[in-house]
C-alpha cells in the first residue's frame, strides 16, 4: 500500500515537468519569383545579435523561390505571424536590367503571407512567410 503514494507523487512530477516543457517551432522566410525576371535580393544588414549567419545577397531566379531564413527551437508559431522574425532591410532589382524595378516594399510585412503548416503541443508547429513576387510587381 506505501506505493501508491509514490507513484501518485512521481506521477504529478512527471505531469508537471511534461506541462512545463517549451513547445518546439520551425520558421521559413522565403522569397517566391512568379515573375518572368531572375531578382537579386541584398541586405545591409549581416549580423543581427549575433544570431543569424551572414546574408549578403541573392539571386531567386525566375518560377523559382529562394529561403531567406530558417529558424528551429523553442517557440510558438503566434510569435512568427507578423513576418518580423529575421526583419532585415531588403534591397531588390532586376538582374541585368537596370530600367525595371520590384514595385512593391520588400520591407513591408503586410506583403508577406504567414501560413501554419502543422500545428503541435502548445502552439508550437512548422510556420512560414512568404513573398510572392509575379509580373505584374515589375516595371
Amino acid at each position: 500500500m506505501k506505493q501508491k503514494p509514490i507513484f501518485k507523487l512521481v506521477s504529478v512530477v512527471l505531469l508537471l515537468v511534461l506541462a512545463s516543457c517549451d513547445p518546439g517551432v520551425s520558421y521559413t522566410k522565403i522569397i517566391q519569383n512568379d515573375s518572368g525576371f531572375d531578382i537579386w535580393v541584398k541586405s545591409n544588414d549581416s549580423i543581427i545579435n549575433g544570431l543569424y549567419d551572414k546574408f549578403d545577397s541573392i539571386v531567386v531566379f525566375k518560377h523559382s523561390e529562394s529561403t531567406l531564413y530558417i529558424y528551429t527551437g523553442l517557440g510558438q508559431t503566434t510569435e512568427f505571424e507578423n513576418c518580423d522574425f529575421f526583419n532585415v532591410t531588403l534591397y531588390s532589382g532586376i538582374c541585368g536590367n537596370d530600367s525595371l524595378e520590384i514595385t512593391i516594399d520588400l520591407n513591408d510585412k503586410s506583403n508577406w503571407q504567414f501560413s501554419i503548416f502543422d500545428e503541435s503541443f502548445k502552439h508550437g508547429g512548422t510556420c512560414e512567410c512568404r513573398l510572392i513576387i509575379d509580373d505584374e510587381m515589375v516595371e
